[in-house]
C-alpha cells in the first residue's frame, strides 16, 4: 500500500544535476531546491492497484505519488496518467497494477541544485514535478507550487493580460466527463472552463477528476460535468498583476484563475505561466547581473559556507593576474601561492568565515609574483530560512594608497567624496593672486561656467559686481575677507555674487585656510541665499502687516470687553444702590432722631447752667422753686426715655453702617483690578459669596439662590476675572428664568468641590434651557439668546476666553429645553508659577485687563 517516505529514506535512482558553473548573482540561485522541497512524499508499490493509488492521492489531496520498489523509484503515478486512460476508455483501475499506468523513466533533481534549475528541468520536460534525491537517498519533492512560493518576494507586476492563455478550453454543463477529458488530453492542459451558454458554471480540473470520478471508480462517460466541477470559479480581472493573481492562488489553494472582463470570458492563467513568467524575468535580472559584475572594476568574490571559492569575476583575475577561473574555482581562499604571509592568511580566512567583516590589508603575490596589497569587505548570504550558506565580497587593490601615509590618503578620498558631492558650491583659491585654481560641479553650476578651466582664469572680483551693497569695491573687499581668514583660520559672511552672464545673487561664503601638501590655500564654501532673502522680506512684510493687524484686533477686542464691563456695571448699579438705600435710609432716620434729642438734652443743660449761676443770689426758696422748675422741664423734655434709647439708635445705625460697609467691601473685591503677569490666592466659595452679594438685587426677584460649597483650597488667579465669569453665568440664569414669567422664583444651584488637580463650581438653574442648534454657540463673540437690545453676546465669550485662555481651566455647558441649563467650571490647582501662562501668543498682556 502507499506509505509516506520520509528525509533520509534510502534509494536507488540517477540523479540529472544541471547546476550551473556560473555566478548568478539574484539572490535567488543562492536558493537551493533543499530550502523550498517537500519533505514528506508519498509512495506505492508498483504491484498496487490504480484504484489504490488513485484513493491515496485523493484522500491526500495530491496530484502524483512516487511508485517504489525494492528502495528504488522506479515511476510516478499523475492525474494525467489517469485522463490518459479515459481518453483511451480502459478505466478499470481496481483491475489495472500501477506498474502499467506510471510515467517512467523518473526525472529527479539534487537538493543543492538551484530552483533556477529545477524550473529549467520542469520546462524542458513538460512536467510540474520533481523528486528530489541524493545519493541513494529520496529527500522529497519539489513542485511548481514549491517553486513559485519562493518566489513570491520577486514582485512580479505585469498584468495578466500579457501572460494568460487567452484560447480557453470550454464545455458545456451536459457534457461528461469523458468528452472533458478528451479535450484536456488533446491539448495538453489540466483544466478547462464550464459554461451554461455564456455563462460560465464552473471549472473542472484533473483534481477534480481524480477525487468525484477515478477516486469513487465512477464510469466518466457516465458523468456530466456539472456533477463534478469546482464552482463557483475564483476569477480575476485582466488589469490584476501576476503578483496579486499568485497570491489569490496560494490564498484559494487553486492552480489556476479564470480572467474575465465584464463578466466575459477572456482567457486563464496557470501557475505554469506565472512560473514562466517569473523565469523569464530572473534571466533577464541575471544576464543584466552578469554584464555588471563583468565590466565592473571591481574584485568581486564568492565562497560557499566551506570558505571554498565559487566565484571570481574577471576584475577580480586581473588583479591577481590569472587567465584561468579554474585555478581559484572549488579552491580555498586565498591558495597559498598567493599569500606572502601564511599566518596573516590564517588568520584572515578565520575573520571572513565570520561573516561581515572588513580586512583593512593583506599582503599578497600575483600569478607573476608582484606583490600587492588589497582590503577585503566580507558579507553573509542567507538561505530562505535564514541560514548562513556562503559569503561575498570584494577586493580592494591599496598598494599605491600603501606607498603613501595612510591617514592622509584616506582624509583625501573622505574630501574628494565631499568635494564632488556637495550641494555647495566649493572652490580653491591659491596665492599670491588668489585666483581660483578649483571648483566642483556645484561651483560650476552656481556660476553657469561651461567647465573648470573656464572658472579658474576668474577671481573673486571677477565673479561679483563692482561694488558691494554696503558701498565698497568687491575688489578690495575681497582682499580684506581673505586676509582676515588667512590671519584667523576662516571668515564667515555675506557676499553679492554675479554669475558669468552677469546676473547678480546674494550668498554666504565661508573662506577657510587649508593646508595641502604644504602649500596654505584658502577654500571657499559659497552658498547662494537668494530664495532665502526673498523670503526674509516677504516674512518681514507679512509679519509688520500681521503686527499692525494685531493690535488693531487687540484694541478692538479691548473695546468690546470694555464695552461688556461697562454693560455689567450699569446692569448692576441699580441693584446696589437698591441694597444700599435701606440701611442708609435708617441711619439717615436714626440721625434725625438724634438731632432731636441733642437739642433737648443742651436746652436742659442751659437750664443747668442759667441755675448754677444764680445760686450765690438766690434764696432757698426761689433756689428750691428754680430746682423744680428744671426738674418738671427735665420731665416734659422725657430726658429718661432719650437716655435709654439713645444706645438702641447708636446700636441700629452701627448696623446699618456695616451693611453697607460690607456692599462696598464686596463690590470693591468684584471689581478689583488684576495686575497682569501677577495671580494672589482666592477662595473660590468667598468669591461666589460676593458675586452674589453684588447681584443680589438683580436676582432675588426672579430665582432663590441653594450653595453647596465643599471645603476647598486655595487657588492662585484672577480674582476679579473669575468673579466676572460668575456674574455673567449667574445674572444669564437669572434672567433665563424671568423670561418665563413664572407665578413664582426658580432655583438656581451653585455647587463647588475640588479633585486632585482641578477647583470645580457648577452653577445650574431651573429655567428653560438652550435649544441644541444654539448650544454649541454660545462661547461665540456677539451670539445671545436675548431678544434683541437685551444682550451684547460678549458676556459667555468673555468668559470661555478668562476660563480656558486666561487660567488654562475648562467651561463645560449641559443644557435640556425645559428642564435648565448648567454651566461647569473647572480651575487648576496650581502655584503663582502659573503666571507665565498669563502672556498670549504674542507675549502682550492678558486682552481681559483692559476691560474693566
Amino acid at each position: 500500500m502507499a506509505n509516506r517516505k520520509q528525509c533520509g529514506d534510502s534509494i536507488k535512482t540517477e540523479v540529472m544535476d544541471c547546476r550551473s558553473n556560473r555566478l548568478i548573482s539574484s539572490r535567488f540561485v543562492w536558493l537551493k531546491v533543499k530550502d523550498v522541497m517537500t519533505k514528506e512524499t508519498i509512495t506505492i508499490a508498483s504491484n498496487e492497484t490504480g484504484s489504490s493509488a488513485a484513493k491515496v492521492m485523493s484522500e491526500n489531496e495530491v496530484t502524483c505519488i512516487l511508485v517504489v520498489d525494492n528502495g528504488n523509484v522506479v515511476g510516478i503515478v499523475t492525474v494525467k496518467d489517469f485522463l490518459t486512460k479515459i481518453v483511451n476508455k480502459d478505466w478499470g483501475w481496481d483491475q489495472m497494477a500501477v506498474a502499467e499506468m506510471m510515467s517512467r523513466p523518473v526525472e529527479c533533481i539534487s537538493p543543492d541544485s538551484s530552483v533556477f534549475d529545477a524550473i529549467a528541468i520542469m520546462e524542458a520536460k513538460n512536467i510540474k514535478r520533481l523528486p528530489v534525491v541524493t545519493g541513494k537517498r529520496l529527500l522529497g519533492i519539489v513542485t511548481q507550487t514549491d517553486l513559485i512560493r519562493s518566489l513570491t518576494t520577486y514582485c512580479i507586476w505585469k498584468d495578466v493580460a500579457q501572460i494568460m492563455n487567452s484560447t480557453v478550453a470550454v464545455v458545456q454543463t451536459k457534457a461528461t466527463v469523458a468528452e472533458a477529458v478528451q479535450i484536456m488530453s488533446s491539448r495538453d492542459i489540466s483544466c478547462t472552463v464550464v459554461l451554461e451558454g455564456d455563462e460560465i458554471k464552473g471549472i473542472i480540473t484533473e483534481k477534480d477528476i481524480l477525487k468525484r470520478v477515478i477516486g469513487p471508480q465512477k464510469d466518466p462517460a457516465h458523468i456530466n460535468v456539472e456533477e463534478v466541477m469546482s464552482s463557483p470559479v475564483t476569477t480575476i480581472p485582466s488589469h490584476h498583476s501576476v503578483f496579486s493573481a499568485y497570491k489569490t492562488m496560494d490564498e484559494m489553494h487553486v492552480h489556476r484563475l479564470v480572467i474575465t472582463d465584464n463578466e466575459q470570458l477572456c482567457g486563464i492563467v496557470t501557475q505554469t505561466d506565472i512560473l514562466r513568467t517569473a523565469k523569464k524575468k530572473l534571466q533577464e535580472e541575471m544576464e543584466e547581473d552578469f554584464q555588471l559584475l563583468g565590466c565592473s572594476k571591481s574584485n568581486i568574490y564568492a565562497l560557499d559556507s566551506d570558505g571554498k571559492i565559487t566565484y571570481v569575476n574577471p576584475a577580480f583575475m586581473k588583479l591577481l593576474e590569472i587567465s584561468d577561473p579554474a585555478e581559484l574555482i572549488n579552491e580555498p581562499f586565498l591558495p597559498e601561492k598567493y599569500c606572502g604571509n601564511q599566518e596573516e592568511r590564517t588568520s584572515c580566512l578565520i575573520e571572513l568565515m565570520k561573516g561581515n567583516v572588513e580586512i583593512e590589508e593583506l599582503a599578497l603575490r600575483t600569478c607573476n609574483g608582484r606583490e600587492i596589497y588589497v582590503s577585503i569587505l566580507s558579507t553573509f548570504t542567507m538561505d530562505i530560512h535564514g541560514q548562513v550558506n556562503g559569503t561575498r565580497g570584494v577586493l580592494y587593490d591599496i598598494t599605491n594608497r600603501k606607498k603613501a601615509e595612510k591617514a592622509l590618503r584616506e582624509s583625501e578620498a573622505r574630501y574628494r567624496t565631499l568635494y564632488e558631492s556637495s550641494r555647495d558650491a566649493i572652490m580653491m583659491l591659491a596665492p599670491p593672486t588668489w585666483k581660483f585654481v578649483a571648483g566642483n560641479k556645484a561651483t560650476l553650476e552656481l556660476f553657469g561656467a561651461r567647465n573648470e578651466e573656464e572658472f579658474i582664469t576668474k577671481g573673486p572680483w571677477d565673479v561679483s559686481p563692482e561694488y558691494q551693497p554696503d558701498g565698497q569695491l568687491s575688489s578690495e573687499k575681497a582682499k580684506d575677507m581673505i586676509e582676515k581668514a588667512m590671519k584667523e583660520g576662516s571668515n564667515f559672511f555675506e557676499w553679492q555674487h554675479m554669475k558669468l552672464d552677469g546676473k547678480e545673487f546674494h550668498a554666504t561664503i565661508l573662506l577657510t585656510r587649508v593646508d595641502l601638501e604644504g602649500r596654505e590655500l584658502l577654500q571657499a564654501t559659497v552658498r547662494d541665499i537668494t530664495n532665502r532673502k526673498r523670503a526674509e522680506e516677504t516674512i518681514t512684510t507679512a509679519y509688520e502687516q500681521l503686527e499692525r493687524s494685531h493690535r488693531e484686533l487687540k484694541e478692538m477686542q479691548c473695546q468690546l470687553v470694555q464695552n461688556e464691563k461697562l454693560a455689567s456695571i450699569g446692569q448692576l448699579a441699580a441693584g446696589v444702590a437698591h441694597e444700599m438705600n435701606t440701611p442708609v435710609g435708617f441711619v439717615a432716620s436714626n440721625f434725625q432722631t438724634l438731632q432731636s434729642y441733642v437739642k433737648k438734652i443742651r436746652d436742659l443743660i442751659i437750664t443747668y447752667d442759667e441755675l448754677t449761676g444764680q445760686i450765690e443770689t438766690l434764696g432757698k426758696t426761689e433756689l428750691r422753686s428754680k430746682i423744680e422748675g428744671i426738674g418738671q422741664f427735665r420731665d416734659d423734655l422725657k430726658i429718661d426715655f432719650i437716655l435709654e434709647d439713645i444706645q438702641g439708635l447708636f446700636d441700629d445705625s452701627r448696623e446699618g453702617l456695616d451693611r453697607v460697609t460690607s456692599i462696598v467691601q464686596n463690590l470693591r473685591d468684584f471689581s478689583r483690578v488684576d495686575q497682569p503677569g501677577s495671580r494672589d490666592e482666592y477662595n473660590i466659595n468667598k468669591g461666589i459669596e460676593s458675586t452674589l452679594i453684588v447681584a443680589k438685587n438683580e436676582i432675588k426677584y426672579d430665582a432663590d439662590i441653594k450653595t453647596d460649597f465643599s471645603e476647598v483650597p486655595m487657588i492662585f488667579c484672577h480674582s476679579g476675572q473669575i468673579n466676572q465669569v460668575f456674574l455673567n453665568i449667574l445674572v444669564n440664569a437669572a434672567q433665563a428664568i424671568k423670561s418665563q414669567e413664572r407665578d413664582s422664583n426658580g432655583t438656581i444651584t451653585i455647587r463647588t468641590y475640588a479633585t486632585e488637580t482641578e477647583m470645580v463650581c457648577e452653577i445650574a438653574d431651573d429655567g428653560p434651557g438652550i435649544p441644541p442648534d444654539k448650544l454649541s454657540k454660545i462661547f461665540e463673540p456677539f451670539f445671545t439668546t436675548k431678544p434683541a437690545g437685551k444682550g451684547t453676546g460678549l458676556g459667555l465669550s468673555v468668559s470661555h476666553d478668562i476660563i480656558v485662555n486666561k487660567h488654562n481651566g475648562k467651561l463645560f455647558v449641559e443644557s435640556t429645553v425645559g428642564e435648565g441649563t448648567k454651566f461647569t467650571i473647572k480651575l487648576p490647582i496650581g502655584t503663582k508659577e502659573n503666571d507665565k501662562q498669563e502672556i498670549m501668543s504674542d507675549g502682550k498682556e492678558n486682552s481681559i485687563i483692559c476691560g474693566r
